[in-house]
């Protein structure tokens, strides 16, 4: 396995990388691959949340410092987070998209009652 600190990028990249290589069965014996898909989900949260802070000129306890990212890397970040989810979630279903719609009108019909 590839230790994080020598990975760099998306969650999802990251949990690819350590895959590549490995036979079925390392995967299988070292866990459902599905749960990693979610895990990525957290890593890609991070990487939002620095984008944010980077993009308001703050840090995580509100102390100013230099602005090193645009609200642009912030939808870049945000739109890759929801890939991901995606992915996982047609991952789990087998369809991300009839999930999500039938999540949609579950909650359309929640708000109009």
């Amino acid at each position: 396995m590839v230790a994080l600190d020598t990975v760099s990028g998306d969650g999802a990249t990251v949990v690819e990388q350590q895959l590549q290589g490995r036979v079925e069965e390392e995967i299988t014996a070292a866990g459902d691959i599905r749960l990693l898909q979610v895990l990525a989900i957290s890593g890609d949260m991070g990487a939002i949340t620095t984008a944010v802070y980077g993009a308001l000129g703050t840090g995580p306890r509100g102390e100013a410092v230099e602005i090193t990212h645009t609200w642009e890397d912030v939808e870049a970040r945000l739109g890759l987070l929801i890939l991901t989810a995606a992915a996982a979630l047609d991952d789990l279903t087998g369809d991300a998209w009839d999930t999500v719609d039938e999540r949609l009108r579950f909650l359309v019909a929640r708000v109009a009652a």
